[in-house]
This record gives C-alpha cells, sequence and structure tokens, in this order.
C-alpha cells in the first residue's frame, strides 16, 4: 500500500550572528568667533546614531553620526554650548553569511573624554560601542500526517509563534519649525530627538505605519536659556507581501540622524529652525498557530523506522508596552540650586528575568544636570536612580529580551540643594513560552512481519491505573480503534485498574 506522508515546514528566527565591535573617536576643533572663551569643560555629551547599514555576503558597513555637546563656562562663570557631528564608518567581518538576514545594529557612548586644549581649542577621545545582531528564518520540516492504515500515529499539536515576514525603510524629514511668537532666539543651546510609533496595521501584504518624532531644543533669548519641544508626524508603508489575514505586526522606530539649524535674519537672530532628520522605520510580522504534530509511531504489520528530533517550540504569551515612572528625590553636593539650564537621563538595564508569577526587570537611570547657582555660576552634575519593574504573569519555561527607552524626564526644584526627578520608561518586550518536543522528522516501513511475541490472536491484559493506552498498544503492535471498540472505550488514560482484551489481528 502506497504510503502518503505531509510535511509541514516549522518557521523560527535563528541568530545566525551577534557580537559587538568598538569604534574610537578621536577629533579636535576649535571654537567659532561668536562662542566666548573656554575657562572650564563641564561636561561632554555623545548620543551616537546608525543612519545606514550595509549588508554584503559576510560584511556590514555601518555609517553613523556622534552627536556631541560641549557645556563649559566662560571667565565670569556663565554657562555656553558647542554641538558637533563627528560621522563614523565601520566595517565587521563577521563569519556567517547575512544575507537575507535581518541585521539590527544598536550603538552607544562608552565613554567620552573631552579637554581644553586652549580657550579656543577642544581635544575630544572616547568610544562608541556597536552592537551587531542578525536573524534568518529557519526551517524544519516535520511529519504532520501519514495516510497508512497500517501505521498507528500518536498526534498532538505544537504551539508555535511563527515569524512571517520583516522590512524597514528610512524616512527622511525635512520640516521648518517656527519657536514662538516671542523674541527672536539668539543661538541654539542644544537639541534632541525620539521617535516613536503610534499605530501600525496590516492592509493587504503592506504595513502602514503612523508616528511621531519629538524634538526638544534649547536656546538663548536675552542671555536666558529657553525651552522648546514639538512633535513632527511620519507615516511609512513597508511592503511585506507574506503578511497576511490573521497575521500580527509589531513596529518600531529610531532616530538615525538629527541637525536642527537655525535661520537668520541679517541682525542674526532667528524665530525659525530647519531640521533635517532621519528616521528607521521597521516592522516585523508574525502569526500564532498551532502546529500539528507526530509524536510517535508504529506499524502493525510491517518493520518500521522512524528519526526524531528535539524541536524548540515558541509560542507569544503576551506583548508588553507599559509606561513605568521612576521618582527620587535627588541631592546636590556642591553649591546651591538657582535654576537647571540643562538635564538628560540614560537607562541602563541590569538583570531581568522570571521569579514566581512575575517577570522582573533591574536597572538604573543616570539623571544628569547642569544647574545655575545664585552668581550665575553653572555645574554639572550626575546621579543614578535604580529601580525595579514588575510585571505579572505566570508560566514556566518564559523568555523575554525587554527593550527600555525614556519618554519624558521632568523635575522640580524642592531646595537650593534638592530637586525631585520624574523618570518616564517606555518598557517594551515580547513574553515567549518555550517547548522542546520529540518529533517525529522522517518515517519508512519495510518489509512485512508478524513477529509479536504470540501465537494467540487475542490476548487478555490487566491495565494499571494511569496506564496509556498509547504504550499498551504499541507494545503489542495492536490497533488502538480495535481494541477501543471490543472494550467499549473512549479514553487514552486508564483512571482505575482495568481488563482489557487486546486483538493481535
Amino acid at each position: 500500500m502506497e504510503q502518503n506522508i505531509l510535511k509541514t515546514g516549522v518557521i523560527t528566527n535563528k541568530t545566525v550572528y551577534c557580537d559587538s565591535v568598538e569604534q574610537s573617536v578621536d577629533t579636535d576643533f576649535s571654537l567659532p568667533d561668536y562662542c566666548n572663551d573656554i575657562a572650564r569643560i563641564l561636561k561632554c555629551k555623545a548620543v551616537p546614531r546608525v543612519s545606514l547599514k550595509t549588508v554584503s555576503g559576510k560584511t556590514v558597513t555601518i555609517d553613523g553620526t556622534v552627536n556631541i555637546t560641549v557645556f563649559y563656562s566662560d571667565e565670569d562663570g556663565r554657562i555656553n554650548s558647542y554641538n558637533q557631528t563627528y560621522p563614523f564608518e565601520k566595517t565587521k567581518e563577521t563569519d556567517s553569511d547575512l544575507d537575507d538576514a535581518n541585521v539590527k545594529v544598536t550603538a552607544k557612548c562608552e565613554y567620552m573624554n573631552c579637554r581644553a586644549v586652549t580657550s579656543r581649542k577642544i581635544d575630544i577621545h572616547g568610544a562608541i560601542g556597536i552592537k551587531i545582531c542578525a536573524k534568518k528564518k529557519n526551517e524544519t520540516e516535520i511529519i504532520s500526517d501519514i495516510d497508512d492504515c497500517r501505521i498507528e500515529t500518536l498526534r498532538g499539536t505544537a504551539p508555535q509563534t511563527s515569524p512571517t515576514g520583516y522590512a524597514e525603510k528610512y524616512l527622511i524629514i525635512e520640516e521648518d519649525v517656527e519657536l514662538s511668537s516671542e523674541k527672536d532666539g539668539e543661538k541654539i543651546f542644544c537639541y534632541d530627538a525620539v521617535s516613536t510609533v503610534k499605530e501600525a496595521k496590516i492592509i493587504n501584504g503592506k504595513v502602514l505605519i503612523k508616528g511621531e518624532m519629538d524634538l526638544k531644543l534649547k536656546y538663548l533669548s536675552d542671555e536666558k536659556i529657553k525651552s522648546f519641544n514639538t512633535s513632527i508626524p511620519f507615516s511609512q508603508v513597508l511592503d511585506i507581501e507574506t503578511a497576511g489575514e490573521g497575521c500580527e505586526v509589531s513596529a518600531k522606530s529610531e532616530v538615525g540622524f538629527v541637525e536642527v539649524t537655525p535661520r537668520t535674519d541679517s541682525s542674526g537672530n532667528f524665530n525659525i529652525v530647519s531640521v533635517n532628520a532621519k528616521v528607521l522605520v521597521s516592522a516585523k510580522t508574525y502569526c500564532n498557530n498551532d502546529i500539528p504534530v507526530i509524536l510517535d509511531a508504529y506499524s502493525r504489520k510491517n518493520l518500521c523506522e522512524i528519526e526524531k528530533e528535539n524541536i524548540k517550540f515558541s509560542r507569544l504569551v503576551k506583548n508588553i508596552n507599559e509606561t513605568f515612572n521612576c521618582k527620587k528625590n535627588i541631592s546636590v553636593d556642591s553649591g546651591s540650586i538657582s535654576s537647571v539650564l540643562d538635564n538628560w537621563c540614560d537607562v541602563k538595564i541590569g538583570e531581568s528575568g522570571f521569579d514566581g508569577n512575575y517577570m522582573f526587570i533591574n536597572g538604573s537611570v543616570t539623571v544628569s544636570f547642569i544647574i545655575e547657582d545664585s552668581d550665575g555660576v553653572a555645574s554639572y552634575f550626575e546621579k543614578p536612580i535604580e529601580f525595579t519593574y514588575k510585571y505579572p504573569i505566570e508560566g514556566e519555561d518564559l523568555r523575554c529580551e525587554p527593550e527600555i527607552t525614556i519618554s519624558s524626564c521632568s523635575y522640580t526644584i524642592i531646595s537650593t540643594d534638592s530637586i525631585e526627578v520624574r523618570v518616564d520608561l517606555n518598557i517594551k518586550g515580547a513574553i515567549y513560552k518555550d517547548c522542546e518536543m520529540s518529533i517525529i522528522t522522517e518515517i519508512s516501513s519495510g518489509e512485512e512481519t508478524n513477529d509479536r511475541g504470540q501465537n494467540s490472536a487475542m490476548i487478555v491484559y490487566f491495565a494499571s491505573e494511569n496506564e496509556n493506552l498509547w504504550d499498551i498498544a504499541k507494545k503489542y503492535l495492536a490497533s488502538i480503534s480495535e481494541i477501543k471498540t471490543i472494550n467499549g472505550i473512549s479514553d487514552e488514560t486508564f483512571k482505575e485498574e482495568k481488563t482489557i482484551l487486546i486483538p493481535l489481528s
């Protein structure tokens, strides 16, 4: 009899490469004429961004910039700043073929040292850490059905979340933004930008994404530092033809480059800034489905060769997208606080995992401040805020790779030596449940055999409590349906001791 075997491909994302490289930053520059002389450098802030990545075979080429802001005080103790963009290119030869892979590149500042060579010249030395992770679709064929009346099969299902597609595209944002109706600005003090996805949906093999880039700008006006925040909306369409009905989507965005320049009038003042930015928008699609599998099999008539493989299945349990608030009163060790000229935060994830009935993330937020005292003298200080985030969830064999970004960082001056800091963290992460199962991947029938070790056509068997019908039938190469019919039973496991007849035809 012809044996018809139906196979199904189990698709997973396999990490083919993950490593970090270091990019050095060595540069010096002289201040332009409109900047005051340097008396003391307060802080050198560095924000690295990846603006382009190119993959060819085993080679990854990364282009990016480091936005360097030097805060310093002049001879009068007044705060000054200067922005400089440092471009870089890094090429990494890997040990894997990365064509058709989903390559993710992230960059962070490892350290940045800054010193004044003269009152007009600055020397900068530091390093950027670049992490490269590449994943490829991996397909393993398993047997999901066998059409052969001679073969008994133990069927089951494997819970699986299958990746269906990935796409990314850089979006260019060019826009002129009016600061306010107040008096014109004199100079840009500092700026930064973050982007977030507000909506993502699948329509006919395309992913429609809407988001915002939040621009935070500080500028000088009448020798005072003023703040200006605005949101620039964007939309993008990504082609993922494999994203069909029943699929879900997860999208994200990140700023790869941003530059803000003032549009000045004949007096050198400005009320409009030109924003030039590059945002990487990406989306991955997936489907939740139960895959039919064959856990075990045997032939009642023929010798049977079976190949099994341990396969790990993963099912998406929960997508986390929450805002977590950190709040702490911090004291200033030196001087008194009259005003805050600038502040920013950096977050770092420490340990994360699952404990009891919740997922936990331990981390820290470093809050940085440029402050001014009552005499107008500027200084810099930073403090860490430790935090623990918990998300209630039950289950075993769970895993998650959380991502944390800073949504906002605000403060209130409580006293001359104390500040209340409030940081909103956006915590994202997909929680998966892993399950490893032994699955039949190949089966073949050989020559016919009647050797069951029995000469009779039927035997009497004394089944024990909790004994499995499959194990009994497999031992005697018997038909499960015939055992059920002749004994009038339907359960797969005996709930109590029972005497049954096993036909050996």
